[in-house]
This record gives C-alpha cells, structure tokens and sequence, in this order.
C-alpha cells in the first residue's frame, strides 16, 4: 500500500473538518443575548358597549439572542440575524390601574391554572423598508389561559441615540382564539368586545 498516496487525501479531510468545527465555533460565538431595557412599555386594550378599557404589562421576561447584529443599522438587518426570541408574561402582573377590573382580567386570563403568558418567535420572514422605516414580518406563537394561536405581524425597529434597537408595533387578536369568551357582567347587559390589541414599545441592548 502506498502511505504517502492515503496519508494526503486524510490530510484534506482533516482540514475540511476543522474548518466546519472553526466556522461552527465562531457562529455559536458570535451569538449575542439582549437585554429588554426597563423603559419597556406593553399594554392590552380592549372595549365594552359601555367603555373602553386598559391594561398595562409591568413585568416581561425576556431571552432574544442575535447573531452579527453589533453596528448594524436597521435597513442592512435580514431575517439571519435573529436567532431566537422568547417573552414570559406573569398573569398577576397585568394591572389595569382598577382593582376590579385587574381581578376580572386575571381571572378571564385564568391566572390560577396558566400563571404565564408565553409568546415565541418562530420565523422572521423578511425585512422591508417603506417611507415609515424599517419594518420585520414576524410570525410566532402565543400561549395564553391555555390556549394557543400564532401570530403575524410587522414590527418596526430604530437604533437609538443610545444604540439599543427598539421595536414597536400593535396587533389586535381575539379573545376567542386562545379559548377565552368575552366577559360579560349584570345579565349581559355590559359585554366586552372580542377584539383586544396588544401594543408594545421594547427596547433591547447588550
């Protein structure tokens, strides 16, 4: 058998190898997790026959990681540069600024037996630009009172003065797709719309 002749062709595989396993090393190392910042806001709006009404999320958890996303303005970003995100929503810390009104949410929320609210990026389908800025189309998974449905939406995003990258955004769903009846009270004489929106201004930094 000739040695030299096996020896160089294992040679070439080697350094194909070790250059998937570099490549792959400098992937998982360029993956950045960002922090929501405290000047978040989200809020749920909603309205009856009689009145409209609000709520405001004051606690959001939040695990998004990126990957080459340091410096990159809003307009050169592509859906490559979003690797995962995740927000968990505790139940009993949606307030509405009305006691009453806070319980009922929380309990048509079903608090008890699903404390958290969960929403999970499950694709960025692409990054566009029109006259308003930079737009993401998102679609991903709410999980709500035990229920589940996904959403798509657009959320725009700016890098501000301070180089965060904040996106804002509002989407209206129905209580009906996560399972929850729109509540009504004194006979059905008030009733809520099945349509709320969700709005949300998030800030996210290294």
């Amino acid at each position: 058998m000739n040695f030299r002749k096996l020896i160089i062709p294992l040679q070439a595989l080697f350094l194909v190898f070790a250059g998937g396993i570099v490549t792959a090393t400098a992937q998982v190392q360029d993956t950045t997790s960002l922090q929501l910042q405290p000047e978040f806001t989200l809020t749920i709006n909603g309205t009856s026959n009689v009145r409209d009404w609000d709520a405001n999320v004051e606690t959001v958890n939040a695990d998004f990681r990126v990957v080459g996303i340091t410096g990159v303005a809003p307009q050169d970003l592509d859906p490559g540069h979003f690797h995962s995100l995740g927000f968990r929503i505790p139940v009993e810390d949606i307030d509405s600024g009305n006691r009453r009104l806070t319980n009922n949410i929380q309990d048509y929320l079903k608090g008890d037996d699903h404390p958290t609210i969960t929403f999970t990026l499950s694709d960025i389908t692409a990054v566009e630009q029109n006259e308003e800025g930079t737009f993401l189309q998102a679609t991903g998974v709410l999980n709500a009172a035990g229920g589940q449905t996904t959403l798509n939406t657009d959320v725009k995003v700016v890098r501000t003065g301070n180089g965060t990258l904040l996106f804002s955004g509002s989407h209206t769903i129905k209580m009906t797709d996560v399972g929850i009846s729109p509540p009504t009270v004194l006979l059905g004489t008030i009733r809520a719309a099945d349509e709320v929106t969700i709005t949300w201004s998030l800030p996210f930094g290294s």
